[in-house]
């Protein structure tokens, strides 16, 4: 699970040739830690940027990229000048824009991932002269930067398998990538590949990893609705998973001290580009939060099966939820010695839940004022030693504060398990009474 701070503190250190003693990209984040907050940032949206925002975010995308004003690297001038031909052209649309494929007005993570990918290894090569790969060191060090590039590499290699595979198939020409499908067994191929030729085993063991291969498998289709081929969106989402494996597998992190001038994507809620986005509406942008209690892989295919993500029916399941508004997310849970129940951190970042959907409510047409005051309130009616677990939980306190936000109706499939176990509870209580 990723921080609850607005900017992660899993930075990672890229080592590179230096001018004197520090690394000359110590203070920029790789490319797997960019691909996992535009990842992070794009869920919402089915995994794709509207085309129209896409400036909005080119500041803070050219924040996270080498020769930032944190790095030697910034005085290099092959490396301005490149920086400012990606992010700052003046004469026409920049070039990272350029080089991001769009379909349907949309472009889609992964051809964001790639994009982010591309211009990093082009400031490299720009101030380097070399192929904007971790030249030799020495010792351990050099040992941490393989690692560290393989991950990064194994990763990048599978994201254009998955890419060459869902681009080839005619059937679905025409199609932005989120509205389509893959093969499972090709996505078995895939990863299997990408197992058999990894140079870090860790990434593939595990439940992320065990999840994203479980897409592939065929079974009974009324075990899960399984058929020949996958969601592209849910393939994606598993793979998140196991970027934030490989994440923690990195061997270093970049400098704490550095994390504040790294610029942060702005809230999705405060885009605002003619198109149909959660704030839209008028008002504040309300977002349900779904995830699958705890982060064990057999509830999560429970919850599967019970109320899959792509299915019209759904019947219930295992969640936790949380409530997301003005770029915060608002839960509940258990506490002891009466200390407050209600927790916010960063959207879809609990960090002992498994993030599983989104659900779209309606907009809280409410002051700021209000907003303050309605959160203040629930926060002091909400104690942890009041939580419940089939009759006051996190899916209570959520229903309760959308009811005061006037963002209703709440999905009642989210906390159906919850109510059928508290009515079947009563009656077993009023049995045993009787007797």
């Amino acid at each position: 699970s990723r921080s609850s701070s607005p900017l992660s503190p899993v930075q990672v250190k890229s080592r590179k040739p230096s001018f004197g003693s520090k690394p000359l990209f110590a203070e920029s984040p790789n490319s797997l830690w960019m691909a996992l907050e535009v990842g992070m940032w794009c869920h919402a949206l089915n995994y794709s940027f509207p085309e129209c925002c896409i400036p909005m975010l080119l500041p803070t995308i050219a924040s996270w990229m080498p020769g930032n004003v944190l790095e030697e690297a910034s005085l290099h001038p092959e490396m301005q000048q490149m920086r400012a031909l990606l992010f700052e052209d003046s004469r026409g649309v920049p070039l990272f824009q350029r080089m991001l494929k769009v379909q349907k007005e949309q472009v889609h993570f992964f051809y964001m991932w790639r994009g982010l990918s591309e211009a990093r290894r082009l400031l490299v090569r720009s101030a380097t002269g070399g192929p904007g790969t971790a030249t030799q060191q020495h010792g351990d060090e050099d040992i941490a930067d393989r690692q560290q590039d393989c991950l990064v590499t194994e990763l990048e290699t599978l994201r254009d398998s998955l890419l060459r595979l869902v681009e080839s198939e005619q059937d679905f020409k025409g199609e932005a990538l989120g509205s389509r499908s893959i093969g499972r067994a090709s996505l078995a191929r895939a990863l299997q590949e990408a197992r058999d030729m990894s140079a870090v085993p860790e990434l593939w063991m595990g439940d992320a990893a065990e999840a994203l291969v479980s897409l592939s498998m065929d079974g009974p289709r009324s075990a899960g609705m399984r058929t020949g081929r996958i969601k592209m969106g849910e393939v994606v989402h598993a793979l998140m998973d196991v970027l934030h494996v490989a994440e923690l597998l990195q061997p270093e992190r970049i400098n704490a001290g550095s994390e504040r001038f790294l610029g942060c994507l702005p809230p999705l809620e405060k885009i605002s580009c003619g198109v149909e986005l959660p704030s839209e509406q008028g008002g504040l942008a309300v977002l349900l939060n779904i995830y699958d209690v705890s982060q064990e892989a057999f509830i999560q295919r429970v919850n599967n099966i019970l109320a899959n993500e792509h299915s019209p029916w759904k019947f219930g399941g295992v969640f936790h939820a949380a409530v997301q508004i003005n770029g915060l997310e608002w839960s509940f849970a258990k506490t002891a010695d009466g200390k407050p129940g209600v927790e916010c951190t960063k959207p879809r970042c609990h960090p002992y839940h498994h993030f599983r959907e989104t659900v779209q409510l309606q907009c809280a047409n409410i002051s700021a004022e209000k907003l303050a005051n309605i959160i203040s309130d629930i926060v002091e009616e909400y104690p942890g030693c009041s939580y419940d677990l089939l009759r006051r939980n996190c899916c209570h306190f959520c229903e309760d504060l959308c009811d005061r936000l006037g963002a209703g109706p709440f999905p009642g499939w989210v906390h159906r398990l919850a109510r059928a176990g508290a009515g079947l509870d009563t009656t077993l209580k009023v049995l045993k009474a009787g007797f």
